[in-house]
């Protein structure tokens, strides 16, 4: 439609930036042999090969440890505190430290936990944090979130041996629409709970999605050039420039971070530019958060909007 602004998207956590890389290592998993009836659990396979991916980038120790999986990282967090809430531990609320991931306190309400901080509290811990990329104290957590834990978010990649621990393949891989989410735990019969809990609310994993999880895990394992080298090496080079035209002058907002997915700050953030408010974090409005993990597209329309038309040889290019 004519007259119709366009508004840029950097609001949702879509990590475009890594789209790229897959169409140049394009997997082709329509020619793997699939079941078509239904299967119980987590493929064993799959989870071989999460254990193999997180030796291979050190962000986790799974030695004796069991891996659970489910449709991202969002069901992980709700099926564990349904399933802690049931424990003999007796929690009767769950909480995070703000800002924090906008949906924990509805995955609260839908476990039928009160959103407050009190001492049998399920206290959530995002490391490194969303939205503003800073890293915390785990000591108290009962469920850490690492999703964000990959080479290309941060520049201390931690090793966690946590209780429970959780990651998404939509953060480390930019494969979001697979809807593949996991937790790595050390009590056995957690696990056994847990899996048994998303066999009952979603009459089982899809294991198509398992499958192509499979494929990109493996292509990862044997690739010399990983999707966190370049997704690393995107990052960095959008944040070089965003630094840079910080020292010029040319950013109407305060940085509150210099690196990671988001860039939290503080200020208005341009009118033309979709964004989440401080708020959506249990934050203040006048903090925001921008995916700078945004498509290619997307984010050279921001650094125009930014420098109106400033020198083409700034924009960041794909290697």
């Amino acid at each position: 439609m004519s007259g119709v602004k366009q508004m840029i998207d950097m609001a949702w956590g879509s990590p475009s930036f890594l789209a790229p890389y897959w169409a140049s290592n394009p997997i082709n998993v329509d020619k793997v042999k699939k079941p078509i009836k239904y299967e119980i659990g987590s493929r064993r396979i799959l989870k071989r090969r999460i254990k193999q991916l997180h030796k291979k980038v050190g962000n986790a120790d799974v030695r004796n440890k069991h891996i659970v999986v489910g449709a991202g990282a969002s069901q992980i967090i709700l099926a564990l505190l349904h399933v802690l809430k049931e424990s003999s531990v007796g929690f009767d609320s769950a909480y995070a430290h703000p800002p924090h991931f906008s949906r924990f306190p509805a995955f609260a309400k839908y476990a039928t936990l009160d959103w407050r901080y009190a001492d049998k509290s399920i206290l959530i811990t995002s490391n490194p944090n969303n939205p503003d990329n800073t890293t915390t104290d785990i000591l108290d957590a009962v469920i850490v979130d690492a999703c964000y834990n990959w080479p290309q978010y941060t520049s201390e990649v931690k090793k966690y041996n946590h209780p429970i621990v959780v990651f998404s393949l939509s953060k480390a891989t930019g494969h979001a629409s697979t809807r593949i989410g996991w937790v790595i735990l050390r009590d056995k019969e957690l696990a056994k709970k847990l899996e048994q809990h998303i066999e009952v609310t979603t009459g089982g994993l899809s294991i198509d999605a398992q499958v192509k999880a499979e494929k990109i895990i493996e292509h990862q394992l044997q690739s010399s050039h990983t999707v966190f080298d370049y997704g690393k090496h995107i990052l960095e080079e959008r944040w070089k420039l965003l630094k840079k035209l910080n020292h010029e002058n040319k950013i109407p907002f305060s940085l509150e971070n210099t690196s990671g997915m988001f860039l939290w700050a503080k200020g208005n953030c341009p009118e033309d530019v979709l964004h989440m408010k401080g708020s959506n974090f249990k934050s203040t409005d006048d903090y925001f958060r921008l995916n700078i993990g945004c498509s290619q597209k997307n984010f050279n329309e921001f650094i125009e909007l930014l420098i109106n038309g400033y020198a083409d040889e700034l924009m960041v290019r794909p290697k």
